[in-house]
């Protein structure tokens, strides 16, 4: 047995131990639990009442975020429209995610928080164009293209309450594209998916890192199932 295999079998079981200790710990019990005052838990931070300074000085970082987010938008916009990314001091542009318009995609929920709307509509009509079944590289970064674009995408159309069908219709797109990177004999993905070589089962690697495999497997059932 190799070490590579030896490795997996490893991971394997390691994460099976993982997942019977999680689902015992998740069993709902028989008999509902009562608390004799309210859990001291809680998600989102109670926040006090805002005194009218406190409140001119959240305005105001807003007001610098928004512009400073608007400027680095206006460069993106001019000199790399489509392109992944802006080298801000030359102006050039770079597409070290395969080119499908990485900054444009992952900043689609900024730009519905912060309220460019309008920068929003543009786009998700530019959105329309990215064919998202072939890359522009010939191979194709798994985990950076899962939580860049799908990620990005399924983050907008949560953000923005499901208004846009387009970006579940491009997720999907995408999703099925990624899906093949799955095609391993251990259901790993590869971290780099050469999408042009012909192959049945893709060849298994022994370097990918646990955080790729739990993002991926994360961002993906998301995807499954909003779309279902």
């Amino acid at each position: 047995m190799s070490r590579r295999q030896i490795r997996y079998i490893g991971l394997a079981v390691a994460l099976t131990v993982f997942i019977v200790l999680f689902s015992q710990h998740s069993i709902e019990p028989t008999t509902p639990l009562t608390y004799s005052h309210p859990s001291p838990f809680r998600i989102q931070h109670q926040f006090k009442k805002e005194s009218s300074a406190s409140k001119r000085i959240r305005l105001d970082r807003q007001h610098h975020v928004r512009k400073a987010f608007l400027h680095a938008w206006k460069g993106y916009s001019d000199h790399a429209w489509m392109h992944d990314e802006l080298s801000p001091l030359s102006g050039e542009f770079r597409d070290p995610y395969v080119g499908w318009a990485a900054t444009l995609v992952d900043g689609l929920d900024a730009l519905y928080i912060l309220g460019f709307r309008d920068e929003f509509k543009r786009a998700l009509k530019a959105l329309k164009h990215i064919d998202f079944t072939k890359p522009n590289a010939e191979r194709v970064p798994v985990f950076e293209t899962t939580i860049r674009y799908l990620g990005g995408m399924l983050g907008a159309y949560d953000i923005s309450g499901g208004e846009h069908p387009i970006l579940l219709q491009k997720a999907d797109e995408l999703g099925e594209f990624l899906f093949r990177s799955f095609n391993t004999s251990n259901g790993i993905p590869v971290p780099y998916y050469w999408w042009e070589k012909p192959h049945d089962v893709l060849e298994g690697e022994s370097n990918v890192i646990i955080a790729q495999i739990g993002k991926n497997s994360t961002v993906q059932n998301s995807a499954s199932a909003n779309i279902d």
